[in-house]
Protein backbone atom coordinates (compact mmCIF):
# COMPACT_ATOMS: atom_id res chain seq x y z
CA UNK A 1 0.00 0.00 0.00
CA UNK A 2 1.68 3.40 -0.77
CA UNK A 3 0.01 6.55 0.78
CA UNK A 4 0.41 9.65 -0.28
CA UNK A 5 -0.13 12.95 2.03
CA UNK A 6 -1.44 15.52 -0.38
CA UNK A 7 -1.93 19.57 0.41
CA UNK A 8 -1.84 23.09 -0.93
CA UNK A 9 -4.31 21.63 -3.56
CA UNK A 10 -5.94 25.12 -4.60
CA UNK A 11 -8.74 23.37 -6.14
CA UNK A 12 -11.86 26.16 -7.16
CA UNK A 13 -14.61 24.46 -5.48
CA UNK A 14 -16.74 25.17 -8.39
CA UNK A 15 -15.31 22.13 -10.29
CA UNK A 16 -16.86 18.67 -10.33
CA UNK A 17 -14.03 17.01 -11.81
CA UNK A 18 -11.76 18.18 -8.46
CA UNK A 19 -14.57 17.48 -5.98
CA UNK A 20 -13.79 13.83 -5.64
CA UNK A 21 -9.79 14.73 -4.40
CA UNK A 22 -11.24 17.23 -1.53
CA UNK A 23 -13.50 16.43 1.51
CA UNK A 24 -17.02 16.67 1.48
CA UNK A 25 -16.74 19.53 4.23
CA UNK A 26 -14.20 21.73 4.68
CA UNK A 27 -12.88 22.72 7.76
CA UNK A 28 -15.05 25.85 9.09
CA UNK A 29 -13.68 29.49 8.70
CA UNK A 30 -13.76 31.77 11.62
CA UNK A 31 -15.59 35.20 10.76
CA UNK A 32 -12.66 37.58 9.46
CA UNK A 33 -10.38 34.72 9.37
CA UNK A 34 -7.56 35.12 6.74
CA UNK A 35 -7.98 32.60 3.84
CA UNK A 36 -6.39 28.97 4.76
CA UNK A 37 -5.07 27.01 2.21
CA UNK A 38 -7.60 23.81 2.57
CA UNK A 39 -5.92 20.70 3.35
CA UNK A 40 -7.20 17.56 0.86
CA UNK A 41 -5.92 14.26 2.09
CA UNK A 42 -6.56 10.56 -0.32
CA UNK A 43 -5.41 7.14 0.10
CA UNK A 44 -4.56 5.03 -2.86
CA UNK A 45 -4.30 1.72 -3.51
CA UNK A 46 -0.73 0.13 -4.75
CA UNK A 47 -2.90 -0.02 -8.45
CA UNK A 48 -3.44 3.22 -8.44
CA UNK A 49 -0.46 4.97 -7.16
CA UNK A 50 1.66 3.29 -9.68
CA UNK A 51 -0.11 5.40 -12.10
CA UNK A 52 1.47 8.71 -10.17
CA UNK A 53 5.02 10.22 -11.04
CA UNK A 54 5.00 14.36 -9.51
CA UNK A 55 7.91 14.64 -11.68
CA UNK A 56 6.17 15.42 -14.82
CA UNK A 57 3.13 16.64 -16.52
CA UNK A 58 1.18 15.13 -19.84
CA UNK A 59 1.31 17.51 -22.28
CA UNK A 60 -1.65 19.57 -23.01
CA UNK A 61 -3.27 18.30 -19.31
CA UNK A 62 -5.10 21.01 -17.62
CA UNK A 63 -2.91 22.27 -14.55
CA UNK A 64 -4.35 21.03 -11.15
CA UNK A 65 -7.33 18.73 -12.78
CA UNK A 66 -7.49 15.45 -11.57
CA UNK A 67 -6.98 12.45 -14.10
CA UNK A 68 -9.19 9.11 -14.24
CA UNK A 69 -8.14 5.56 -14.59
CA UNK A 70 -8.88 3.33 -17.42
CA UNK A 71 -12.44 2.85 -16.46
CA UNK A 72 -12.96 6.90 -15.73
CA UNK A 73 -14.24 6.34 -12.29
CA UNK A 74 -10.68 6.55 -9.73
CA UNK A 75 -9.58 9.56 -9.41
CA UNK A 76 -6.22 10.58 -9.13
CA UNK A 77 -4.09 14.02 -8.52
CA UNK A 78 -0.99 13.45 -10.23
CA UNK A 79 -0.39 11.85 -14.03
CA UNK A 80 0.28 8.87 -14.76
CA UNK A 81 4.04 7.76 -15.16
CA UNK A 82 6.16 8.13 -17.96
CA UNK A 83 7.25 5.37 -19.49
CA UNK A 84 10.82 5.01 -18.78
CA UNK A 85 13.68 3.95 -21.23
CA UNK A 86 16.62 1.98 -19.66
CA UNK A 87 20.06 3.29 -21.25
CA UNK A 88 21.47 2.40 -24.54
CA UNK A 89 24.51 1.80 -22.67
CA UNK A 90 22.89 -0.75 -20.64
CA UNK A 91 24.70 -3.63 -22.06
CA UNK A 92 28.05 -2.39 -22.48
CA UNK A 93 29.53 -4.52 -20.15
CA UNK A 94 28.28 -7.52 -22.08
CA UNK A 95 30.03 -6.38 -25.22
CA UNK A 96 33.31 -6.35 -22.94
CA UNK A 97 32.92 -10.20 -21.54
CA UNK A 98 32.23 -10.79 -25.79
CA UNK A 99 35.70 -9.44 -26.59
CA UNK A 100 37.91 -10.27 -23.40
CA UNK A 101 36.48 -12.19 -21.16
CA UNK A 102 36.17 -11.03 -17.19
CA UNK A 103 35.72 -7.29 -17.96
CA UNK A 104 32.17 -6.73 -18.21
CA UNK A 105 32.22 -8.04 -14.64
CA UNK A 106 35.01 -5.59 -13.79
CA UNK A 107 33.36 -2.81 -15.60
CA UNK A 108 30.01 -4.21 -13.23
CA UNK A 109 32.39 -3.83 -10.27
CA UNK A 110 32.59 -7.23 -9.81
CA UNK A 111 36.46 -8.00 -9.28
CA UNK A 112 36.85 -10.54 -7.69
CA UNK A 113 34.96 -12.29 -10.40
CA UNK A 114 36.02 -10.58 -13.16
CA UNK A 115 39.83 -11.00 -12.19
CA UNK A 116 39.03 -14.86 -12.05
CA UNK A 117 38.09 -14.91 -15.56
CA UNK A 118 40.54 -12.50 -17.03
CA UNK A 119 43.12 -14.85 -15.42
CA UNK A 120 41.56 -17.72 -16.91
CA UNK A 121 41.32 -16.14 -20.58
CA UNK A 122 45.28 -14.75 -20.40
CA UNK A 123 46.43 -18.65 -18.61
CA UNK A 124 44.36 -19.93 -21.74
CA UNK A 125 46.03 -17.83 -24.73
CA UNK A 126 49.54 -18.37 -22.70
CA UNK A 127 49.14 -22.35 -22.76
CA UNK A 128 48.27 -21.94 -26.40
CA UNK A 129 50.94 -19.96 -27.61
CA UNK A 130 53.25 -22.29 -25.22
CA UNK A 131 52.33 -25.75 -26.57
CA UNK A 132 51.84 -24.55 -30.11
CA UNK A 133 55.32 -23.28 -30.31
CA UNK A 134 56.87 -26.54 -28.83
CA UNK A 135 54.48 -28.73 -31.69
CA UNK A 136 56.06 -26.49 -34.21
CA UNK A 137 59.37 -27.11 -32.76
CA UNK A 138 58.93 -30.96 -32.56
CA UNK A 139 57.99 -31.27 -36.13
CA UNK A 140 60.47 -29.18 -37.29
CA UNK A 141 62.77 -31.67 -35.25
CA UNK A 142 60.85 -35.03 -36.53
CA UNK A 143 60.91 -33.33 -40.28
CA UNK A 144 64.67 -32.96 -40.00
CA UNK A 145 65.55 -36.25 -38.36
CA UNK A 146 63.52 -38.04 -41.53
CA UNK A 147 65.48 -35.83 -43.67
CA UNK A 148 68.55 -37.42 -42.50
CA UNK A 149 67.70 -41.22 -42.06
CA UNK A 150 65.23 -41.78 -44.21
CA UNK A 151 66.02 -42.27 -48.25
CA UNK A 152 63.91 -42.22 -51.10
CA UNK A 153 66.08 -44.70 -53.51
CA UNK A 154 67.27 -47.08 -50.91
CA UNK A 155 63.54 -47.57 -50.10
CA UNK A 156 63.05 -48.51 -53.75
CA UNK A 157 66.20 -50.51 -54.39
CA UNK A 158 66.20 -52.59 -51.02
CA UNK A 159 62.33 -53.29 -51.34
CA UNK A 160 61.75 -56.61 -50.78
CA UNK A 161 59.38 -56.75 -53.28
CA UNK A 162 61.97 -55.61 -55.83
CA UNK A 163 64.03 -58.59 -54.77
CA UNK A 164 65.29 -60.34 -58.47
CA UNK A 165 64.69 -56.96 -60.33
CA UNK A 166 67.89 -55.32 -61.84
CA UNK A 167 67.86 -51.19 -60.78
CA UNK A 168 64.07 -50.98 -60.14
CA UNK A 169 62.18 -47.93 -60.68
CA UNK A 170 59.23 -46.63 -58.39
CA UNK A 171 56.58 -47.73 -61.25
CA UNK A 172 57.81 -51.63 -60.86
CA UNK A 173 57.19 -51.23 -57.35
CA UNK A 174 54.35 -49.23 -56.99
CA UNK A 175 52.76 -51.82 -59.93
CA UNK A 176 53.53 -54.92 -57.25
CA UNK A 177 51.97 -53.06 -54.82
CA UNK A 178 48.90 -52.09 -56.02
CA UNK A 179 48.12 -55.70 -57.82
CA UNK A 180 49.76 -57.87 -55.42
CA UNK A 181 47.97 -57.30 -52.23
CA UNK A 182 48.19 -60.81 -50.73
CA UNK A 183 51.77 -60.77 -51.11
CA UNK A 184 52.47 -57.35 -50.04
CA UNK A 185 49.31 -56.10 -47.81
CA UNK A 186 51.03 -53.76 -46.41
CA UNK A 187 51.31 -51.41 -49.27
CA UNK A 188 50.33 -47.51 -49.67
CA UNK A 189 50.35 -44.74 -51.87
CA UNK A 190 52.86 -42.82 -52.28
CA UNK A 191 53.17 -39.07 -50.91
CA UNK A 192 56.11 -37.06 -52.56
CA UNK A 193 57.39 -34.22 -49.99
CA UNK A 194 56.54 -31.69 -52.81
CA UNK A 195 53.29 -32.66 -53.30
CA UNK A 196 51.93 -33.63 -49.77
CA UNK A 197 54.42 -32.52 -46.96
CA UNK A 198 52.44 -33.58 -44.57
CA UNK A 199 51.01 -37.13 -45.66
CA UNK A 200 55.17 -37.81 -46.73
CA UNK A 201 56.53 -37.15 -42.89
CA UNK A 202 53.60 -39.56 -41.86
CA UNK A 203 53.63 -42.13 -44.43
CA UNK A 204 57.54 -43.03 -43.87
CA UNK A 205 57.03 -43.38 -40.24
CA UNK A 206 53.53 -45.31 -40.39
CA UNK A 207 53.27 -47.65 -42.61
CA UNK A 208 55.98 -50.85 -43.45
CA UNK A 209 55.47 -50.17 -47.20
CA UNK A 210 58.30 -47.58 -46.26
CA UNK A 211 60.95 -49.43 -43.90
CA UNK A 212 63.08 -50.01 -45.92
CA UNK A 213 63.95 -46.45 -46.69
CA UNK A 214 65.27 -46.55 -42.94
CA UNK A 215 69.25 -46.20 -43.49
CA UNK A 216 69.22 -48.94 -40.24
CA UNK A 217 67.20 -51.23 -42.12
CA UNK A 218 68.61 -54.93 -41.67
CA UNK A 219 65.96 -56.59 -44.87
CA UNK A 220 64.26 -59.06 -42.50
CA UNK A 221 62.77 -57.01 -39.21
CA UNK A 222 59.68 -55.06 -39.33
CA UNK A 223 61.06 -52.36 -37.55
CA UNK A 224 63.75 -50.36 -36.66
CA UNK A 225 65.40 -47.92 -33.92
CA UNK A 226 65.25 -45.10 -35.96
CA UNK A 227 61.67 -45.66 -37.54
CA UNK A 228 61.07 -45.73 -33.68
CA UNK A 229 62.43 -43.00 -32.94
CA UNK A 230 60.70 -40.82 -35.29
CA UNK A 231 57.09 -42.42 -34.38
CA UNK A 232 57.44 -41.25 -31.11
CA UNK A 233 58.94 -37.61 -32.02
CA UNK A 234 56.18 -37.17 -33.80
CA UNK A 235 53.72 -38.53 -31.12
CA UNK A 236 55.26 -35.83 -28.97
CA UNK A 237 54.47 -32.68 -31.66
CA UNK A 238 51.05 -33.91 -32.23
CA UNK A 239 50.16 -34.21 -28.68
CA UNK A 240 51.61 -30.60 -27.98
CA UNK A 241 49.22 -29.39 -31.43
CA UNK A 242 46.83 -31.58 -29.08
CA UNK A 243 47.16 -29.55 -26.33
CA UNK A 244 47.09 -26.10 -27.64
CA UNK A 245 43.77 -27.00 -29.37
CA UNK A 246 42.18 -27.78 -25.52
CA UNK A 247 43.43 -24.17 -24.46
CA UNK A 248 41.44 -22.80 -26.82
CA UNK A 249 38.53 -24.83 -26.09
CA UNK A 250 39.47 -23.59 -22.70
CA UNK A 251 39.14 -19.80 -23.99
CA UNK A 252 35.75 -20.44 -25.78
CA UNK A 253 34.44 -22.12 -22.86
CA UNK A 254 35.80 -18.89 -20.43
CA UNK A 255 34.18 -16.45 -23.08
CA UNK A 256 30.58 -18.03 -22.76
CA UNK A 257 30.36 -18.39 -19.30
CA UNK A 258 31.16 -14.20 -19.16
CA UNK A 259 29.25 -13.56 -21.02
CA UNK A 260 26.00 -15.24 -20.06
CA UNK A 261 27.24 -14.50 -16.33
CA UNK A 262 27.38 -10.22 -17.13
CA UNK A 263 24.03 -10.59 -19.30
CA UNK A 264 22.41 -11.39 -15.49
CA UNK A 265 24.57 -9.08 -13.98
CA UNK A 266 23.14 -6.30 -16.01
CA UNK A 267 19.69 -7.73 -15.60
CA UNK A 268 20.19 -8.36 -11.41
CA UNK A 269 21.44 -4.52 -11.00
CA UNK A 270 18.66 -3.35 -12.89
CA UNK A 271 16.09 -5.17 -10.69
CA UNK A 272 17.88 -3.45 -7.48
CA UNK A 273 18.04 -0.34 -8.63
CA UNK A 274 14.18 -0.46 -9.68
CA UNK A 275 13.38 -2.16 -6.33
CA UNK A 276 15.58 0.71 -4.17
CA UNK A 277 13.80 3.20 -6.49
CA UNK A 278 10.34 2.19 -5.85
CA UNK A 279 10.84 1.73 -1.45
CA UNK A 280 11.13 4.05 0.78
CA UNK A 281 9.69 7.29 2.19
CA UNK A 282 10.14 10.48 0.19
CA UNK A 283 8.16 13.75 -0.61
CA UNK A 284 7.34 14.94 -4.11
CA UNK A 285 5.94 18.64 -4.64
CA UNK A 286 5.03 20.51 -8.12
CA UNK A 287 3.02 23.52 -8.68
CA UNK A 288 -0.62 23.21 -10.04
CA UNK A 289 -1.04 26.81 -11.50
CA UNK A 290 -0.13 30.02 -10.67
CA UNK A 291 -2.51 30.27 -6.93
CA UNK A 292 -2.39 25.96 -6.61
CA UNK A 293 0.38 23.17 -5.61
CA UNK A 294 0.60 19.77 -4.81
CA UNK A 295 2.53 17.77 -2.24
CA UNK A 296 2.90 14.52 -1.65
CA UNK A 297 4.35 12.21 1.03
CA UNK A 298 4.92 8.56 -0.48
CA UNK A 299 6.23 5.43 1.18
CA UNK A 300 6.83 2.55 -1.07
CA UNK A 301 7.54 -1.29 0.12
CA UNK A 302 7.96 -4.38 -1.57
Amino acid sequence: MIFLLLSLAGVPSGSEARASAIPPESPPRAPGAPDLIPLAVSCYSSRDAARIDLSTDPEGSDPGSLLMDDTGTTPSVFPPAAGGGSSRHKYLPVLFSLLVPGTGELYLGHYVRGGLLLGAEIAAWTGYAYYQDKGLDGRAEYESFADAHWDYDKWIDDHLATEGLVDPTFAELDSIGRNHWDQWPGYHTWYSKEEEKQNYYETIGKYDWFISGWEDWDGTSHDTSLRTTYRGMRTASNDDFDTADKFIYLSIATRVFSLIDTYFLVRRAESDASAKAESGLSIKARATGLASGEVALVYRFQ
